[in-house]
């Protein structure tokens, strides 16, 4: 066996030449695969625990499907993906000397880091897409002010930045081959400034999309102890720009160095911390029925009640209340709240392009009813089709 071990080393050819005083050891070589593979399990298992909880919630509790939910799908479908590159590549080279590998072997492990750095720069900006598609949904509900209009620009100059960096890094080298594999003839241009650069805006980017929302949570209406909350869910992003920094200065860290299999595999699992902390930060604010606090009753009833039985809903209350105006009777939107049973209804179900606007001035109107306070507002609810108030 001894002679067997002695035999394969003297005809292993590494595709490096180990520095002085270290001996290629391709049989038993130095590896951190088993820690990569135990990162990856945990981002594997965040993220998609978040994705599922908010298919939940969106599709079944509100039923409402939009063009974030498809690119939160996409998004989730790519770090899948991602994953399982990554989870090739350090079984396969990476994460290993170079000294302790063959070229054959180098070469794939490089083939794969780029198809990983490939689909993880396309994937983070459809993340930060899809995050500042969330911003604009809930913090700008009003078209064309400038929070609104920053987040536009911003997605605009992020879905740019993408394309004509995975076209730079696709195009770097001639023939293309070069690129995972140095020693063929060819020429490349100089990528470090690229990585650099993209790196960079990468890091300024995740930093601006997680300072954006905090003055809008300023701005809110609500208590306190809500604006902290709410803070908190949106600076939970804060783990994407902290992943981004330390990808970035791992970069500039191996730039250096000729050990490619040892180091680079480290960006991909920083760039994979990035994305779970972008998917969980596009999810965690759709959560929020699930942590609710209901009765028993209102746990098991329906959390968005069709139109048909809103309409009988409303035709009873107004039998109670006697004669009244024939808008409140025929109500799309009118619902009593009585402690913390809110129903969820969605415009977007009832009708096509409806907008609510305040009616009769917004002014809220109060009301005793059987030892209870109740505050009614009156709304107007505008279509193409109808146009009302409840």
């Amino acid at each position: 066996m001894a002679s067997l071990t002695m035999a394969s080393r003297s005809t292993f050819v590494p595709a490096l030449k180990p520095p002085p005083g270290i001996t290629s050891n391709p049989n038993h070589p130095s590896s951190w695969t088993r820690l990569a593979s135990i990162l990856v399990a945990a981002c594997i298992t965040l993220y998609t625990i978040a994705f599922v909880l908010r298919c939940y919630v969106r599709f079944y509790m509100k039923r409402l499907f939009i063009l974030e939910d498809a690119m939160c799908i996409v998004l989730w479908a790519g770090m899948v993906a991602h994953s399982a590159i990554l989870l090739h590549n350090v079984t396969s080279g990476g994460g290993m000397h170079e000294w302790d590998i063959s070229p054959e072997v180098s070469h794939k492990q490089e083939y794969w880091f780029f198809v990983g750095s490939l689909l993880y720069s396309s994937l983070m900006g459809l993340a930060k897409v899809a995050v500042l598609s969330l911003y604009r949904r809930v913090f700008s509900p009003r078209k064309r002010t400038p929070f609104d209009i920053m987040i536009k620009v911003l997605a605009a100059l992020i879905i740019c930045f993408c394309i004509i960096y995975s076209s730079i890094r696709i195009f770097s080298c001639r023939p293309r081959e070069k690129i995972w594999n140095p020693s063929l003839p060819g020429k490349c241009v100089n990528f470090l400034w690229i990585l650099y650069m993209g790196g960079g805006l990468n890091v300024i980017s995740d930093w601006v999309i997680l300072l954006l929302p905090l003055h809008a949570v300023y701005h809110l209406q609500m208590r306190i102890k809500k604006k902290i909350l709410v803070a908190i869910v949106f600076t939970f992003g804060a783990c994407a720009p902290i992943c981004a920094t330390a990808g970035l200065i791992g970069r500039i860290t191996i730039s250096d160095k000729d050990d490619h299999s040892w180091y680079r595999p480290g960006i991909l699992v920083w760039g994979a911390g990035e994305l779970t902390s972008g998917m969980i930060i596009l999810c965690l604010p759709e959560l929020a029925p699930l942590f609710r606090l209901n009765s028993h009753s209102s746990r098991n009833a329906p959390h968005q009640p069709s139109p048909a039985t809103i309409r009988e809903r409303n035709r009873r209350q107004a039998a109670r209340r006697g004669p009244s105006d024939p808008y409140i009777s025929n109500s799309l939107m009118e619902t009593t709240i009585i402690g913390d049973e809110r129903p969820y209804i969605e415009l977007t179900d009832l009708a096509k392009n409806a907008r609510a606007a305040p009616y009769n001035g917004g002014k809220d109107q109060l009301e005793t009813i059987e030892n209870r306070i109740s505050v009614r507002t009156d709304i107007k609810v505008e279509t193409s089709d109808i146009a009302q108030r409840a």
